[in-house]
């Protein structure tokens, strides 16, 4: 029963939409084919603890149905009828609180009842709460050409031909910016993609399209024509520029103020995704090594909450993967504050399924931080890693930083082959990453090598090697690893008589 859509639905209510939706059930306007109140008032008396207090489905029929015996479809039948007016309510709720698209409608019924002049009274409303934005969520533009639609009618039913051609121009200048727009947003995607998988559009109608038309050109003279001074059209340009021409750091600038003088004009969608946009290259820019950008990336997504921007829509989770962005961001950057205020402030806004995880998880890194050792393993350890590749990858490489830190040398070692293999069997880490990783493994072994005993190398030597490798994860720690080891000569030599011959092929 805990797992059925109906309890996912009726959990996510509040107090006051549990009310309305008794009241919504009760409306003669659905005639329901079965009686689903007695239904709704026992579940409401549950409300929200369905995990700890639903009963299984024999005691709830028992309770509906008192002295019948048990009849598995009757109650499915009422569960099916309850949860599609669950569906019903939901969706009359989104649709009446997106009060553009609610009047829109409106006026289209006094259009279909000839009542002209009562369809376009409503227009003049429509175009006082649509506020232009280009977001998908809002569907501007769509909603826009309805309305033009429906003012055309107007016009040509009191013959206003001059206000006719304006309407369709409109319409049309509308529809060609939110081409740009989804096309800079699309390559936006692309380029995240790029970086994140290695994979490249290929959808060949596309291509085609992009190869035809060049949009390059055509966003170019939006500066030399000052279209850019409008801060719909200057944002999305500025992002063009920042993924047509990363080196360029002044266009990062350039977007990054424009969008913080506009931030209180746009809505939650919009700052989400400019928010994405400008973490997205902090992070390949403090990955190309052109320039730190690591306390970038880490400022920016510190706003991005604080904006409350986290989702595109309010009530939405905060996407796993941003979550983790943010941990490996602040940990990167010993910030041990904004570790703890993730968990203490945003974990509740993660998925319920993940929540416990991603605590665990975080505190790991926050223990770490404190050089709390064996906490930091405790936490590490019980994180649950099965159904996201890179948290297998987090985990494993966190528990040799541990190791590392705790001289568990025979534990480090031991574990060494296990987390090579799985990055060189992994099907699911990009190639770019594996080496990455890899460079990781070759410069922990050589540090555990000369902090056992085993080798004589320079560790100044490695440090420098490790300095002049780009592409490396935990390079920061690494160097500090090889300072203790030049400040601190011949630590833990002594251990090496102590070794196994397993232990000395590392």
């Amino acid at each position: 029963m805990k797992d059925i859509r109906l309890i996912k639905l009726l959990k996510t209510f509040t107090k006051e939409e549990i009310k309305s939706f008794g009241k919504f059930v009760s409306s003669p306007f659905l005639l329901q084919t079965r009686n689903t109140i007695e239904l709704y008032n026992y579940l409401t008396n549950l409300h929200p603890d369905y995990d700890s207090r639903l009963p299984g489905k024999q005691e709830i029929f028992s309770q509906l149905f008192t002295g019948e015996d048990y009849n598995e479809r009757k109650l499915q039948n009422l569960i099916f009828d309850l949860t599609k007016s669950a569906e019903h309510f939901l969706a009359h709720c989104t649709f009446y609180e997106d009060q553009p698209e609610f009047l829109l409608n409106l006026s289209k019924g006094y259009l279909n009842k000839n009542l002209h002049d009562e369809s376009n009274r409503i227009n003049k409303i429509i175009e006082k709460k649509l506020h232009p934005t280009f977001s998908p969520d809002r569907d501007y533009t769509s909603k826009l050409k309805r309305l033009t639609k429906l003012k055309l009618e107007y016009h040509n039913e009191n013959n206003h031909l001059e206000s006719v051609t304006k309407s369709i121009e409109d319409i049309f200048e509308t529809s060609v910016l939110q081409f740009i727009f989804d096309y800079v947003q699309y390559i936006n995607y692309m380029n995240v993609a790029r970086h994140n998988c290695e994979k490249d559009m290929c959808n060949r109608f596309v291509q085609e399209v992009l190869q035809i038309v060049n949009f390059k050109e055509l966003l170019n003279r939006f500066e030399q024509e000052d279209y850019i001074k409008n801060p719909n059209i200057g944002l999305y340009y500025y992002v063009f520029k920042t993924i047509d021409e990363p080196d360029k750091l002044n266009y990062y600038y350039l977007l990054k103020n424009l969008f913080f003088r506009n931030l209180s004009g746009l809505n939650r969608e919009e700052k989400y995704f400019f928010f994405m946009h400008l973490g997205n290259y902090c992070i390949q820019r403090s990955e190309s090594n052109a320039n730190d950008f690591r306390k970038e990336t880490l400022n920016i997504f510190k706003s991005m909450f604080k904006n409350d921007s986290y989702s595109p829509s309010a009530g939405q989770n905060i996407a796993v993967m941003i979550y983790r962005t943010m941990v490996l961001f602040a940990y990167s950057m010993k910030d041990s504050g904004w570790l703890n205020k993730l968990i203490q402030n945003y974990a509740d806004c993660l998925p319920v399924d993940h929540r416990d995880n991603l605590r665990h998880y975080t505190y790991a890194y926050l223990y770490f931080l404190k050089n709390e050792f064996e906490r930091s393993l405790s936490c590490i350890s019980t994180v649950k890693n099965n159904e996201f590749h890179v948290f297998k990858l987090d985990v494993k490489h966190l528990t040799m930083q541990i190791y590392y830190e705790l001289s568990s040398f025979e534990l480090a070692v031991s574990t060494l082959d296990a987390y090579k293999h799985f990055i060189d069997s992994n099907k699911k880490i990009p190639e770019f990453a594996k080496i990455l990783y890899r460079n990781f493994i070759k410069f922990y072994k050589k540090l555990l090598r000369v902090k056992y005993g085993i080798s004589k190398e320079d560790p100044s030597f490695i440090k420098e090697e490790i300095d002049n490798c780009i592409k490396i994860v935990s390079k920061k720690w690494l160097m500090e690893k090889a300072d203790e080891l030049i400040a601190t000569p011949g630590t833990d030599y002594h251990l090496k008589s102590l070794l196994s011959k397993t232990f000395l092929k590392i």
